[in-house]
């Protein structure tokens, strides 16, 4: 969309432009997320199901914040 303060309009991003960022993201979550649950495993539950979610959360936080 255009913004009619700006007086400028970026153009729409192709089909595989956007197909490939969401594929990034995609594998950056489940690697982050995956790997959280690793690690806790590997060290005796240290992270625990909080510390999961907040790896989570601060991955979705940053995805939004750099879209």
């Amino acid at each position: 969309m255009c913004s009619a303060s700006s007086g400028s309009c970026l153009p729409r991003p192709t089909l595989a432009r956007r197909a490939l960022a969401e594929a990034i993201g995609a594998f950056v979550l489940v690697f982050a997320g995956c790997g959280a649950i690793v690690a806790g495993a590997e060290r005796g539950g240290a992270l625990g199901t909080v510390g999961i979610a907040a790896v989570f959360g601060q991955w979705t936080a940053e995805a939004l914040e750099a879209g």
